[in-house]
C-alpha cells in the first residue's frame, strides 16, 4: 500500500461546501497521514494601487489573510479533536495556483486534494 505522510487540501475561501476537505480527511483517516490545509487567495480589489494606496492595500491583504486563518482554525478544530494532525496556512498570490504549486514544492506533500467549483469535470486528485 502507498504510504502517505502529508496531504495538502486546498480550501476555497467563502465556500461552505468543501469537497476537497471531505476527500482529504477520508484519505487521512485511512492512511494515518497529516493534513495540511491551505487557502491560496487573491482579489484584484486588494492589489497595490488598484483601489487603495500601497500601505492600505497591504493592511487589508494582511487582515484578509488573518480572517482566512481564523476560518481554517474553525474548520480544523473538529479534526484535531478527532486526533488528526493538521497544519494550516493562508497565502496571498496572483494567480493563486502559483501559491499552491509553490507550497507543494516547499513542503513534503505526497498528495494534493484540490476542488474548484466550476467546471465540475476537472480532476481533483493529484499525486506528486
Amino acid at each position: 500500500m502507498l504510504k502517505l505522510n502529508k496531504i495538502l487540501i486546498v480550501i476555497e475561501p467563502g465556500n461552505e461546501n468543501q469537497p476537497a476537505l471531505e476527500k482529504g480527511v477520508q484519505l487521512a483517516r485511512r492512511s494515518g497521514s497529516e493534513l495540511d490545509l491551505l487557502v491560496a487567495d487573491f482579489s484584484p480589489y486588494l492589489e497595490d494601487g488598484y483601489y487603495f494606496d500601497l500601505d492600505q492595500a497591504r493592511q487589508l491583504r494582511q487582515q484578509h489573510i488573518e480572517e482566512n486563518l481564523m476560518q481554517l482554525e474553525i474548520l480544523t478544530q473538529p479534526l484535531r479533536d478527532e486526533g488528526l494532525k493538521v497544519s494550516i496556512s493562508a497565502k496571498w498570490r496572483n494567480p493563486p495556483f502559483e501559491q499552491i504549486t509553490s507550497h507543494i514544492a516547499e513542503t513534503a506533500i505526497d498528495v494534493a486534494e484540490v476542488h474548484t467549483s466550476p467546471p465540475q469535470n476537472r480532476p481533483s486528485l493529484f499525486i506528486e
